[in-house]
Order: structure tokens, then sequence, then C-alpha cells
């Protein structure tokens, strides 16, 4: 762009080379501040409406495994009890009466579905064990005639119940074949009495031994250290991805809990994935609004140190003031959030934006202190806040124009909306501010504020040393 349109200069006389007109006030610029503020006092409304999502989800590149991820059943929060009498009172507690807890499990289950079957007992029917007759070959043709009349009363059977009725006739009652056959039958007849014994064996089971349980399972619901705890897992009914059902449940687990150990005078806690992400974002969340204000207070103090004067630095961070509200209250306009991408594009507008008032009140101080300054309508300064200005919102505009991370594009967005926020609020409200003090302040030289150019040698402006040579 400096090479398609370079500015306009020429060789000029060292002496007046800062002499001519410069801005002059008439309406337009008290018109400029209006034009920024009046918008900005409307939008501040939006400002309110922008909230923080915790949503990692959301930042993830659009692809299938972040969509199929919410199918898992990943969510939960998990109270250690130290015995079964705690494990019992938190569970009966989150009976939800809200619709807010779909389950909960816990080794209890074992325990409870123990006591069910105890109950049924005596639904279960009562066998005499004996051990089976070992099967003979003279006994295989009245076992064929069996087969026939199991396939007649079973037609699906029937082909099956045949086929097998003819090789149990043609073994013959005795010989090698009829014996092997016989063997065969009794070891058959043997495997399916104790699979059948195993099976009723498991409706009368022993009562529950948690050290008998694979080690996998008995991590999961019982803790491995010395001290033993029990874990009770709470599983939610919606989506937790979401901050306000997460919020929602994590508070209502908490506030059951708190019941629970007001009862039974105990200090139980609330961890799990849920609780994690719930308060990890949550101090996340604090401490960005804390840190952004630090920030701020030391941007301040730096920049007085660096000006040297109370006002000045104050019109310096004004750009802040008026630059930071107007994008979050556009944020809050087109229902933008800030996310954990894009929250770290503000400490990095407060470091880097607060830079373009500075350069302004530099500017400013120059045109004061040393009247062959003049401040002109569109000056070298002025160009070079544009360069800057337009470098750092296109490099950023570029996250969001291109990129396919969500996160990384919300980061863009925020930082190119930001930096042209801020710039605007500089061009538009303090430099206006800062020419109308020059003007007020008369120091600015009658003919530089009327336009007037010097006439003679004798006029020419005195207050530095002439340079040798000519300059551009």
């Amino acid at each position: 762009m400096l090479t398609l349109f370079p500015p306009r200069v020429q060789l000029i006389d060292a002496d007046e080379r800062y002499a001519g007109p410069v801005a002059h006030a008439f309406g337009w610029r008290k018109l400029l501040p209006i034009m920024w503020v009046l918008p900005l006092a409307c939008l501040i409304p939006f400002a309110f409406k922008t909230e923080f999502n915790s949503n990692l989800l959301e930042l993830q590149a659009p692809n299938p495994s972040v969509s199929l991820v919410k199918k898992l059943e990943t969510w939960s929060a998990v109270v250690l009890c130290r015995n079964l009498q705690e494990l019992r009172a938190v569970q009966e507690a989150m009976d939800d009466k809200q619709k807010l807890i779909a389950r909960t499990d816990s080794i209890l289950k074992a325990y409870d579905n123990f006591e069910w079957i105890a109950q049924q007992q005596q639904l279960v029917p009562k066998i005499q064990w004996t051990a089976p007759t070992p099967i003979e070959p003279a006994m295989l043709p009245g076992i064929s005639l069996r087969f026939r009349v199991l396939g007649k009363q079973y037609p699906a059977l029937k082909e099956r119940a045949d086929a097998t009725a003819d090789l149990l006739v043609g073994t013959g009652e005795s010989g090698p074949k009829a014996t092997a056959v016989a063997e065969g039958l009794t070891k058959w007849e043997a495997g399916f009495a104790e699979e059948l014994g195993q099976i009723m064996a498991r409706l009368s089971p022993p009562a529950p031994d948690p050290d008998t349980l694979p080690k996998s399972i008995h991590n999961h619901y019982i803790s491995a250290s010395s001290t033993r705890e029990y874990a009770l897992y709470i599983y939610p009914v919606h989506d937790l991805w979401k901050r306000e059902h997460l919020m929602a449940f994590e508070q209502e687990v908490e506030r059951r809990v708190a019941a629970v150990n007001a009862k039974l005078h105990t200090d139980l806690q609330v961890t799990g994935i849920a609780s994690d992400v719930y308060g990890t974002t949550s101090s996340i969340e604090k401490s960005f609004y804390r840190t952004t204000a630090m920030a701020l207070v030391l941007i301040f103090l730096l920049v007085f140190i660096d000006l040297r004067s109370f006002s000045h630095t104050v019109l310096a961070v004004s750009v802040l003031a008026l630059g930071l509200p107007m994008l979050v209250a556009l944020m809050g306009l087109f229902h933008y959030n800030w996310n954990f991408a894009n929250f770290f594009g503000l400490p990095i507008l407060i470091g880097a934006g607060h830079e373009y008032g500075v350069f302004m009140v530099h500017r400013y101080r120059e045109a004061r202190n040393n009247p062959r300054r003049a401040w002109r309508k569109w000056d070298h300064s002025d160009r070079a806040l544009l360069l800057c200005a337009f470098v750092t919102s296109s490099s950023f505009g570029f996250f969001w124009a291109m990129g396919h991370h969500r996160g990384l594009r919300s980061l863009g967005l925020v930082m190119a909306l930001g930096t042209a926020c801020i710039y605007l609020a500089t061009i538009l409200v303090l430099r206006p501010l800062l020419l109308r003090r020059l003007e007020r302040r008369g120091d600015i030289p009658l003919r530089h504020r009327f336009g007037d150019s010097p006439k003679s040698g004798s006029e020419k402006l005195k207050t530095e040393p002439r340079d040798a040579g000519v300059h551009i």
C-alpha cells in the first residue's frame, strides 16, 4: 500500500518544512467524538449480554469426533464416603425430585441386588442334585426313540432329531463305535448338569465380598488407598457441555451433600469431572477478570512514568475506556461470547492498544512544545498510526477469515475488531480533543492556525537553528 500510494512530498527549506496550515477547528472536531460516543452509549446495554462460554467443544474444529463425543457418558460428579452408612445416606439424598440427576452408581448396587434375590428365594425351585448315570451302549436304541418322539413334538427340531436318531441306530448296541458314542454322551450329560448347577447357583449368590472383585472394578468403586473409601457416581440428566446445565447440576449436588454433612456431622466433599470442570472454569473466569484489572493498573502506572503527567496519562489510556467497551458491546450485539481462546486477546489489546493513545499524546506534546512541528491535517504520525492499526487488525483477521479451528477464529475476530475499535476511538475522540487543546492553549502561531505562510526570510520561524542541507 505504501508503494502503490506513497505520500506526496517535495523538497523544501529546512526552516519551512514544518511551516504550513493545520487542521481548522470549525465544527468537525466536535462532531467526530459524538459520532463515536453516541453509538457507544446506545450499545452499552448489549455489553452486559456478553458472557463467558466454557464449552470446550465449541472451540474445536467441526469434525465427526466432536459431534460424537456427546453420545458418550463422560460427565459425572463423585462423592467419596468412608463407610457404607455414609454411602447409603448420600445415595438416598440424590433421589432426584427436580429432574437434574439421572441415576447413581456405587458398590451398593451389589448389596441391593443381593437383598432382592434373598427376598425372592421362595420363587427359586429346590433341586436335589445327583450325579448323572453313565450311559451304556445298550441304552442307545432307547435314546434314539426318544429323539424321534422329540422331533414329532417339536416340528422345528424334527430334521435334526431324526438325523441324531439315525446316527445312534447306526452305531448298534455294542462294538467300539457304540462304546465311543456312549462315552461322549456321558461327558456331555455331566457338563450339562454342571452348567445348569452354575446357572441355578447365580440365583442364590453369597453375600458380596469387594475383595474378590477384579482389580479394575474394585478400583472403580473403592479406593486403592489403605483407608478404604467408597465412591458414589452421580450422572446428570441434561447436557453438561452447556454452562447453565453444569452450574445447576453442580449446585444441586453440592446442596444435597451439604444436607448430608449437617445430618451426619461429617465433611464429605464433591469431586469428579463435573465438579473439576465447573470449579476450574469458574476459577479461570475470575482470574481472567482479576488479572485484566491488574493489567490496566500496571499499564496506567507505566504510562504515567513515561508521560509524567496525570492528565496526559488519563488522555492516553482513555482510548481503552472508549474502545474496549465498544468491542464488548458489539460482541453482545452479535451474540458472541468470551471463551478459553479469545479471552487471551483482552490482555493483548490492553498492552498493545494503549500505545495508540500514548503515540497520539506524544504527538500532541511535540506540537505543543515545538511550534515548528505543526500538526497538519493528516501528517506522518497519523499515517503511521493507521498503518499500525491496519497491520494488526488484518493479521489477526486472517485467523478469523481463513482458520478452521473455531478457537483461533474467535481469537482472530476479537483481536481484529478490538484493535479497530481502539484505533477509531483514538482518531475520532482523542485526536480531535488534543487538537482542540492546542488551539485553546494558543500554542499554535496565528499564521499556522489560519493557514498563512511566511512572506520573507525575516518572518521565518527562528525557534530552531537552521539545519544544514535540504530535507524531504
